[in-house]
Protein backbone atom coordinates (compact mmCIF):
# COMPACT_ATOMS: atom_id res chain seq x y z
CA UNK A 1 0.00 0.00 0.00
CA UNK A 2 1.21 3.28 -1.03
CA UNK A 3 1.66 5.73 2.28
CA UNK A 4 0.95 9.28 1.75
CA UNK A 5 2.47 11.91 3.52
CA UNK A 6 0.26 15.02 2.88
CA UNK A 7 0.64 18.27 1.64
CA UNK A 8 -0.47 21.59 3.34
CA UNK A 9 0.02 24.01 0.36
CA UNK A 10 -2.00 21.59 -1.93
CA UNK A 11 -4.71 21.06 0.85
CA UNK A 12 -4.71 25.19 1.46
CA UNK A 13 -5.11 25.28 -2.43
CA UNK A 14 -8.06 23.25 -2.79
CA UNK A 15 -9.30 24.90 0.12
CA UNK A 16 -9.68 28.69 -1.94
CA UNK A 17 -6.55 29.94 -0.04
CA UNK A 18 -3.71 32.07 -2.69
CA UNK A 19 -1.19 32.94 -0.41
CA UNK A 20 -2.94 34.62 2.17
CA UNK A 21 -1.22 34.18 5.32
CA UNK A 22 -2.85 31.72 8.34
CA UNK A 23 -3.47 33.02 11.19
CA UNK A 24 -2.70 30.95 14.56
CA UNK A 25 -5.61 29.19 14.78
CA UNK A 26 -6.53 28.28 11.07
CA UNK A 27 -3.35 27.05 11.10
CA UNK A 28 -3.53 24.43 14.06
CA UNK A 29 -7.04 23.57 12.99
CA UNK A 30 -5.26 22.56 9.54
CA UNK A 31 -2.56 20.54 11.16
CA UNK A 32 -5.63 18.55 13.16
CA UNK A 33 -7.27 17.95 9.56
CA UNK A 34 -4.28 16.64 7.76
CA UNK A 35 -3.25 14.35 10.98
CA UNK A 36 -7.13 13.26 10.72
CA UNK A 37 -7.09 12.52 7.15
CA UNK A 38 -3.39 10.79 7.24
CA UNK A 39 -5.06 8.62 10.07
CA UNK A 40 -8.32 7.53 8.03
CA UNK A 41 -7.38 7.43 4.62
CA UNK A 42 -7.14 3.85 3.10
CA UNK A 43 -5.04 4.43 -0.14
CA UNK A 44 -5.95 1.86 -2.73
CA UNK A 45 -4.80 1.73 -6.07
CA UNK A 46 -5.22 -0.37 -9.42
CA UNK A 47 -4.22 -0.26 -12.87
CA UNK A 48 -3.43 -1.77 -16.73
CA UNK A 49 -1.95 -1.12 -19.75
CA UNK A 50 -3.79 -1.67 -23.13
CA UNK A 51 -2.39 -1.78 -26.47
CA UNK A 52 -4.31 0.92 -28.67
CA UNK A 53 -6.14 0.71 -32.18
CA UNK A 54 -7.70 3.88 -33.71
CA UNK A 55 -10.78 2.69 -35.20
CA UNK A 56 -13.69 5.14 -36.77
CA UNK A 57 -15.12 5.74 -33.39
CA UNK A 58 -12.26 6.82 -31.72
CA UNK A 59 -9.06 5.05 -29.86
CA UNK A 60 -10.33 1.56 -28.96
CA UNK A 61 -8.45 -0.04 -26.10
CA UNK A 62 -7.77 -3.64 -27.87
CA UNK A 63 -8.92 -6.82 -25.97
CA UNK A 64 -11.58 -5.04 -24.46
CA UNK A 65 -14.82 -3.12 -25.40
CA UNK A 66 -14.19 0.31 -24.21
CA UNK A 67 -12.87 2.43 -27.00
CA UNK A 68 -12.09 6.20 -26.14
CA UNK A 69 -14.67 8.73 -27.09
CA UNK A 70 -14.48 12.90 -27.90
CA UNK A 71 -11.97 14.86 -29.41
CA UNK A 72 -10.07 16.05 -26.65
CA UNK A 73 -8.36 12.70 -25.48
CA UNK A 74 -8.16 11.44 -29.14
CA UNK A 75 -5.78 14.66 -29.39
CA UNK A 76 -4.14 13.90 -26.33
CA UNK A 77 -3.39 10.15 -27.13
CA UNK A 78 -2.51 11.16 -30.78
CA UNK A 79 0.24 8.59 -31.86
CA UNK A 80 0.00 6.72 -28.90
CA UNK A 81 0.80 2.78 -28.73
CA UNK A 82 -0.18 1.44 -25.18
CA UNK A 83 -2.61 3.07 -22.89
CA UNK A 84 -2.48 2.58 -19.06
CA UNK A 85 -5.89 2.78 -17.40
CA UNK A 86 -5.60 3.69 -13.37
CA UNK A 87 -8.43 4.02 -10.51
CA UNK A 88 -7.54 4.97 -6.92
CA UNK A 89 -9.48 6.10 -4.00
CA UNK A 90 -8.73 7.05 -0.53
CA UNK A 91 -11.48 5.41 1.40
CA UNK A 92 -14.80 6.15 2.62
CA UNK A 93 -13.49 6.53 6.30
CA UNK A 94 -12.36 10.02 5.64
CA UNK A 95 -15.34 10.82 4.10
CA UNK A 96 -17.97 9.58 6.76
CA UNK A 97 -15.77 11.67 9.19
CA UNK A 98 -16.06 14.77 6.62
CA UNK A 99 -19.94 14.23 6.47
CA UNK A 100 -19.86 13.88 10.42
CA UNK A 101 -18.74 16.68 11.16
CA UNK A 102 -21.15 18.64 8.51
CA UNK A 103 -23.88 16.75 10.11
CA UNK A 104 -23.26 17.91 13.51
CA UNK A 105 -22.36 21.52 12.78
CA UNK A 106 -18.47 21.35 12.98
CA UNK A 107 -18.25 23.45 9.53
CA UNK A 108 -14.81 24.49 9.29
CA UNK A 109 -13.82 20.94 9.96
CA UNK A 110 -15.84 19.48 7.35
CA UNK A 111 -14.55 22.20 5.08
CA UNK A 112 -10.73 21.88 6.23
CA UNK A 113 -11.14 18.10 6.35
CA UNK A 114 -12.55 18.03 2.90
CA UNK A 115 -9.54 20.02 1.21
CA UNK A 116 -7.13 17.50 2.57
CA UNK A 117 -8.80 14.65 1.10
CA UNK A 118 -8.67 16.18 -1.91
CA UNK A 119 -4.64 16.81 -1.49
CA UNK A 120 -4.46 13.60 -0.48
CA UNK A 121 -6.05 11.63 -3.22
CA UNK A 122 -4.80 13.69 -6.07
CA UNK A 123 -1.10 12.96 -4.12
CA UNK A 124 -2.04 8.83 -4.71
CA UNK A 125 -3.22 9.55 -8.52
CA UNK A 126 0.59 11.24 -8.55
CA UNK A 127 1.81 8.59 -6.84
CA UNK A 128 0.59 5.94 -9.10
CA UNK A 129 0.67 8.10 -12.15
CA UNK A 130 4.48 8.29 -11.52
CA UNK A 131 5.02 4.85 -11.20
CA UNK A 132 2.92 4.08 -14.80
CA UNK A 133 5.59 6.58 -16.13
CA UNK A 134 8.26 4.25 -14.26
CA UNK A 135 7.09 1.29 -16.08
CA UNK A 136 6.64 3.48 -19.20
CA UNK A 137 10.51 4.25 -19.30
CA UNK A 138 11.58 0.78 -18.85
CA UNK A 139 9.18 -0.52 -22.10
CA UNK A 140 11.28 2.54 -24.37
CA UNK A 141 8.00 5.02 -23.80
CA UNK A 142 7.35 7.90 -22.32
CA UNK A 143 4.07 9.35 -21.15
CA UNK A 144 2.26 12.52 -21.34
CA UNK A 145 -0.14 14.10 -18.40
CA UNK A 146 -2.92 12.04 -17.34
CA UNK A 147 -6.52 12.75 -18.71
CA UNK A 148 -9.79 12.15 -16.86
CA UNK A 149 -13.21 11.30 -18.08
CA UNK A 150 -15.51 14.29 -17.47
CA UNK A 151 -12.10 16.47 -18.55
CA UNK A 152 -13.40 18.18 -21.75
CA UNK A 153 -15.72 16.32 -23.81
CA UNK A 154 -14.34 12.51 -22.75
CA UNK A 155 -17.82 11.98 -21.81
CA UNK A 156 -17.66 11.12 -17.59
CA UNK A 157 -19.81 7.89 -18.66
CA UNK A 158 -16.61 6.32 -19.56
CA UNK A 159 -16.32 5.05 -15.88
CA UNK A 160 -18.95 2.80 -16.85
CA UNK A 161 -16.29 0.66 -18.77
CA UNK A 162 -13.23 1.48 -16.66
CA UNK A 163 -14.91 0.11 -13.61
CA UNK A 164 -15.91 -3.01 -14.38
CA UNK A 165 -12.63 -3.12 -16.83
CA UNK A 166 -10.31 -2.51 -13.70
CA UNK A 167 -12.44 -5.09 -11.16
CA UNK A 168 -12.06 -1.83 -9.13
CA UNK A 169 -15.51 -2.82 -6.94
CA UNK A 170 -13.55 -6.02 -5.74
CA UNK A 171 -9.94 -4.61 -6.12
CA UNK A 172 -10.23 -1.18 -4.41
CA UNK A 173 -13.92 -1.08 -3.33
CA UNK A 174 -14.99 1.87 -6.11
CA UNK A 175 -18.58 1.70 -6.85
CA UNK A 176 -20.09 4.05 -9.67
CA UNK A 177 -23.83 5.53 -9.18
CA UNK A 178 -26.57 5.97 -11.91
CA UNK A 179 -24.63 9.40 -12.31
CA UNK A 180 -21.51 7.77 -13.12
CA UNK A 181 -20.21 9.29 -9.87
CA UNK A 182 -17.71 7.28 -7.69
CA UNK A 183 -18.68 6.05 -4.25
CA UNK A 184 -15.81 6.75 -2.19
CA UNK A 185 -16.16 10.23 -3.23
CA UNK A 186 -12.46 11.35 -3.31
CA UNK A 187 -11.57 8.46 -6.08
CA UNK A 188 -9.53 9.34 -9.61
CA UNK A 189 -9.95 7.35 -12.53
CA UNK A 190 -7.72 8.39 -15.66
CA UNK A 191 -5.97 7.34 -19.03
CA UNK A 192 -1.98 7.83 -19.80
CA UNK A 193 -1.04 7.65 -23.22
CA UNK A 194 2.45 5.71 -23.81
CA UNK A 195 4.46 7.09 -26.55
CA UNK A 196 7.71 5.57 -28.41
CA UNK A 197 10.80 7.72 -27.41
CA UNK A 198 12.16 9.37 -30.51
CA UNK A 199 15.41 11.20 -30.86
CA UNK A 200 15.56 12.04 -27.50
CA UNK A 201 11.84 13.74 -26.71
CA UNK A 202 10.45 13.62 -23.52
CA UNK A 203 7.31 13.45 -22.33
CA UNK A 204 5.52 16.03 -20.70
Amino acid sequence: MIKLIGNKKEALRYLGYKGQSLDEEMENQLDSALKEGLRLCAPKSVYAVFDLKQTADGLLLENTDLTLLGENINNHLSGASKCAVMAVTIGVGIEKAISGYERTGFLTKSVMLDGVATALVEELADRVNEEIKIKAEKEGFYCKTRFSPGYGDFPLETQRKIIPLLDCEKRAGIFLNENCIMSPRKSVTAVIGFFKKEDGKNGI
